[in-house]
């Protein structure tokens, strides 16, 4: 081969090298465009549609954008004199997971029922670039945690002692990342959540998009730190729950959750400092923990599966987290029970254990 042909083999190869990586770029910016900008679900009810009528529509700032959400007030006053004097009224702060809001994520309507029965107020929101919530992209947990905290703080310059915080997906991930600063939670309810962001995109990408992981999940990596100044390695509930000054935490997982498995649940609940329990649900799809929803069967009759034990499971799970961590509920066994019996419309038996260390359960 002369020099001449040489010349035009190595030209020809660095230029069919440069259109690859090109449009693998491409790809790429493509990709997190997508994944950043996820499309808006409607809020599609109010409180008052699932018997919540003493509410409030809320915005509150964090940043330079606004959080739409609702307070929703609680049912039961007896339970709430005890803390008015000192630390605010009691409140439950809800996330919902990433693409949802706080109407779509399917707990969310029967976790505002539950806990306002129970004597707790709830604060949910929607998340950053979901719902009715300003913001032009989602981060998945890095700017989310600042809200979470702004959040936070407007619950207790408005009077409310938030002793119970609830997410599901990205929402306990955000959760999780800022739990050690919020003093007051005495419980943290996580559901189908994941040990860190980059975990996620490096064990798990291809479960989120058809794209292989190399060389997509390092592109999308370095793209992000570059073009949002976020990184993906600051999202890490695992080492917050590693923390002392983390709460009790309740944790969540569909044993066949596809998109974020549940090995991300049990290494959690392995690594957790404090009380942790973790129940581990059979055969569904991800953030189905309280539906129910059978993963082998997606058309499956939903009126069917709304009448299985699992919203009694979950919520009973709940219950007893909290009659053995938050103060309030300590020797209140039948105001679980008659929130249990307002909920789901049927009645329940609850009878208390007593939860210590680290324990797990599934079904």
């Amino acid at each position: 081969m002369n020099l001449l042909n040489r010349k035009s083999l190595i030209y020809g190869s660095l230029g069919a090298a440069s259109t690859v990586a090109s449009l693998s770029t491409g790809i790429s910016l493509y990709a997190l465009r997508q994944l950043m900008h996820p499309p808006r679900e409607k809020v599609n009810m109010k409180p008052e549609d699932i018997g919540c009528p003493d509410y409030e529509e809320i915005r509150i700032r964090s940043g330079s954008i606004s959080l739409a959400g609702w307070f929703v007030f609680a049912k039961k006053s007896q339970l709430l004199d005890r803390d008015r004097e000192n630390k605010g009224l009691p409140l439950a702060i809800l996330l919902h997971g990433y693409r949802c809001n706080r109407t779509k994520e399917e707990s969310l309507p029967a976790m505002i029922r539950f806990l306002t029965s129970a004597g707790l107020n709830v604060l949910s929101y929607d998340a950053r670039a979901h719902g009715e919530s300003e913001g032009e992209f989602s981060t998945v947990g890095n700017y989310e945690g600042n809200d979470l905290l702004n959040v936070y703080h407007f619950t207790k310059e408005s009077g409310f002692n938030p002793v119970l915080v609830y997410g599901v997906s990205m929402g306990a991930a955000t959760a999780a990342t800022q739990l050690p600063k919020m003093n007051d939670v005495q419980l943290a309810v996580l559901d189908s959540t994941f040990t860190g962001l980059n975990d996620l995109l490096s064990k798990d990408f291809d479960t989120w998009t058809p794209l292989p992981k190399i060389p997509f999940t390092y592109q999308i990596v370095a793209l992000t730190k570059l073009m949002r100044k976020i990184s993906p390695s600051h999202v890490r509930p695992i080492d917050q729950i590693k923390q002392q000054g983390f709460p009790p935490a309740l944790i969540f997982h569909g044993k066949n959750d596809l998109k974020i498995p549940p090995y991300h649940g049990e290494a959690l609940w392995e690594a957790a400092a404090n009380d942790a329990r973790l129940i581990l649900a059979d055969s569904l799809d991800h953030a189905k923990v309280y539906r129910g929803y059978a993963t082998t069967n997606l058309t499956v009759d939903r009126e069917k599966y709304d009448q299985r034990e699992y919203p009694r499971r979950y919520l009973t799970e709940i219950g007893q987290a909290m009659v053995n961590y938050i103060d309030l509920y300590r020797g209140k066994e039948e105001i679980i029970q008659q929130a249990l019996t307002e909920t789901l419309a049927v009645d329940c038996n609850f009878s208390p254990i007593q939860l210590s260390g680290k324990t797990r359960d599934s079904y």
